[in-house]
């Protein structure tokens, strides 16, 4: 769910497969941009595994990205990069990498960005990378051995290493042989890292794609989508690098929050009631305490004052039940003090 501003594709804006399939048209925010047909693949001229590497001024991070995918220890991949509108010179720098296929479009936003990959993308599977994460590499052949004994999937997805500034890295990974049902990702988006997933490219298409009109939270959003239609399942291999530093979008807790509701009220079903207040709960714990804090403190701001109160609105309206009960925690527990309790639990 985060997004890094160097990669986030201007969040606020707004496979030719193995097997040939009816392609249905993906739902877009802007122009779609053409693709040559007669276009080279990164190994070979039959790639089973595309990776669609998407940036936006991704200058600093565009060359380990594209390294971590040449080092592959799977060789039959279509390496496609879509730069999403950049104003720096992440395509200057990326010209003497030789990238096989490297699509500018106009700034449309990172699910639009990734649509135009989908729809290049030549392979059977599809692998959508940050641009300032990077593959491990072993990855895509992890991937594929795993979907080759379940391929009922949408799509699979693995583990990945938190990797941080100033602190050890952080392994995060599902157990052996883990199935995830609508009802378990409608309770929190427990994948995590987008770049940990492989999709059969026919079934995305099948689905649509990414949803262009949800600027965060896009990946969650299609978990649901596509756990509604098709089996989901992780395998514990660690498959990638989650790079944490400052210019990540997740740290801009008021836009997850609403971005993570949103997505919430999308898929709520009255089957799911109980799934969808614990989605909620897993929501409020992670970004409601920070989008309060960000919102109060952007109130003495000029020209944020009335997005500021439409974030409190939001916030009092879906969590306010957890705001009281961790006041109540806070007041009841040993020396707590309701004066310092933070709302985020």
């Amino acid at each position: 769910m985060r997004r890094s501003i160097d990669d986030k594709a201007a969040v606020g804006k707004s496979p030719k497969t193995m097997v040939r399939v009816e392609e249905p048209p993906i739902a877009m925010a802007g122009q779609s941009v053409a693709v040559d047909s007669d276009r080279p693949f990164s190994v070979g001229g039959d790639p089973k595994v595309s990776v669609v590497i998407t940036t936006f001024n991704g200058r600093r991070f565009i060359a380990d990205a594209v390294k971590s995918v040449r080092e592959q220890s799977y060789q039959e991949i279509d390496l496609i990069v879509i730069d999403d509108g950049s104003t720096d010179d992440t395509k200057a720098l990326a010209e003497p990498l030789k990238i096989p296929r490297y699509i500018w479009q106009p700034n449309a936003g990172l699910s639009a960005a990734r649509n135009t990959g989908l729809r290049a993308a030549g392979g059977e599977y599809v692998v959508f990378l940050d641009v300032d994460d990077v593959l491990l590499p072993n990855a895509i052949a992890d991937g594929v051995a795993f979907f080759a004994g379940n391929e009922d999937c949408g799509f699979v997805f693995g583990g990945y290493l938190d990797i941080f500034p100033d602190r050890a890295p952080v392994v995060r990974k599902p157990a052996p042989g883990t199935d995830l049902t609508f009802s378990d990702l409608l309770k929190g988006n427990v994948i995590g890292m987008h770049g940990a997933v492989m999709y059969r490219r026919d079934r995305l298409l099948a689905l649509g794609g990414f949803a262009e009109d949800l600027p965060l939270s896009e990946d969650w959003d299609l978990y649901l989508r596509t756990a509604k239609r098709y089996r989901v399942a992780g395998h514990a291999a660690v498959v990638t690098e989650y790079r944490h530093h400052t210019a990540n979008v997740s740290q801009d807790a008021a836009k997850m929050y609403a971005a993570s509701v949103r997505v919430l009220r999308r898929h709520r079903d009255v089957q799911y009631r109980a799934a969808y207040k614990d989605g909620l709960a897993w929501t409020n714990s992670l970004y409601l305490g920070g989008s309060l804090r960000q919102a109060i403190g952007e109130l003495s701001l000029k020209g944020h004052r009335r997005a500021a109160l439409r974030e409190i609105g939001c916030g009092l309206r879906f969590g306010f039940r957890h705001i009281v009960r961790a006041f109540i925690r806070r007041l009841t527990s040993k020396g707590g003090s309701p004066r310092n309790s933070s709302y985020a639990g």
